[in-house]
């Protein structure tokens, strides 16, 4: 199983960990994320357009995605919707932790198959110059599998 849940869980062990300690996930908006926080926050409810928190659960790391790894340019990785970009890693990680090396799986028959929640991601994504090519699969949630199936390692480059 591969997973990663707020206050650093990447393993199901340390998800037990999580539950067993009885650890509270929730933190601060996170500082590498470009988000204005201060601008973002009303403390009415009812304000559209704001949070009324300033704490939630974040995953940590999500920057931190390794593009080049997978065979992804710069660009597109900017554009990709982070639940594509966390899905290469989880896969990845799921395959070693069952003993099965990722290269191996090149050119095999083997299916990808994956849950995703919709996001709005590439609507309310500011996207740099040039990165706008990439933002329609890089923001659909089905093409997830398609990520997997297509990177570079898989493939065979590398």
């Amino acid at each position: 199983m591969g997973c990663r849940f707020p206050g650093g869980v990447r393993s199901s062990a340390e998800l037990w960990e999580l539950v067993a300690g009885g650890v509270d996930a929730i933190s601060e908006f996170p500082s590498d994320r470009g988000w204005d926080t201060e601008s973002i926050y009303d403390p009415d409810p009812e304000q559209r357009g704001t949070t009324y928190t300033r704490e939630g659960g974040f995953l940590q790391d999500v920057t931190e995605f390794d593009a080049a790894f997978f065979g992804i340019s710069p660009r597109e990785a900017l554009a990709m919707e982070p639940q594509q970009r966390l899905m290469l890693e989880v896969s990845w990680e799921t395959l070693e932790d069952a003993g099965i090396d990722p290269v191996s799986l090149r050119g095999t028959r083997t299916g990808v198959f994956a849950g995703a929640m919709h996001q709005d991601y590439g609507t309310l994504a500011e996207l740099p110059e040039g990165v706008a090519a990439y933002a329609g699969t890089g923001a659909w949630e089905a093409c997830s599998p398609g990520a997997w199936r297509t990177c570079s390692v898989c493939r065979g480059r590398r």
